[in-house]
């Protein structure tokens, strides 16, 4: 059971909860669960074992500019290569989070970014008075190769995880997905994963934040 996702850190709240969750049932369930992320802190290890779970971490590049861009692509390289020397099996389970299973085998299972890019994008046209015409290139080129990386994640996959109907809605809008099996979760996202997430950064960047 392959879990593939931007970051983690254990019992730290968002998304890090929620696959924290998951891989934890999944090994509950007979599973042999690895995580592969990248990593946020130097400090973090390369490889680690928590809950019976195998965490598996690459380095990430920091560049000024398009920094996630450049994650973004760094972290598909490097999950191909794992993939490539894993020899995966029709039966192994992937889940990918957002960008991060661009370099998986077909056939994955997609939880969905929030939002297209493209929404961004129009999103941009409202505010250009607003902000300067580098940020507004900068942040053109970046939603523009957001754009692309979301029709590749769309069309490798092999069912879709979605966060809500209005997310579903949005991707079927803007990229016509459909005739893909898909999933919304009937609860909500449990409120203690904010509320340990605002903790986390409280202390990392201050009460203000």
């Amino acid at each position: 059971f392959y879990i593939i996702t931007q970051g983690y850190t254990e019992n730290q709240g968002s998304y890090f909860g929620f696959f924290q969750e998951l891989a934890i049932e999944a090994n509950k369930r007979g599973f042999d669960v690895k995580l592969i992320c990248r990593k946020i802190k130097e400090s973090e290890p390369y490889n680690e074992v928590r809950n019976n779970v195998e965490i598996i971490r690459f380095s990430a590049i920091n560049l000024p500019l398009l920094n996630t861009i450049f994650n973004e692509l760094s972290l598909a390289y490097r999950i191909k290569n794992y993939f490539k020397k894993s020899e995966i099996k029709n039966s192994d389970i992937v889940i990918g989070n957002g960008y991060t299973p661009m370099g998986a085998p077909k056939g994955y299972f997609l939880r969905a970014p929030d939002q297209p890019a493209l929404v961004f994008l129009k999103g941009l046209e409202t505010a250009k008075n607003e902000v300067s015409v580098l940020s507004r290139i900068v942040r053109r080129l970046h939603f523009s190769l957001c754009y692309i990386f979301d029709k590749i994640i769309i069309k490798n996959s092999g069912g879709v995880i979605f966060s809500s109907t209005e997310n579903k809605d949005l991707f079927e809008q803007y990229y016509g997905v459909k005739n893909k099996p898909y999933f919304i979760p009937n609860k909500p996202v449990n409120s203690r994963y904010y509320l340990q997430r605002r903790d986390y950064n409280n202390k990392r960047f201050g009460e203000n934040q």
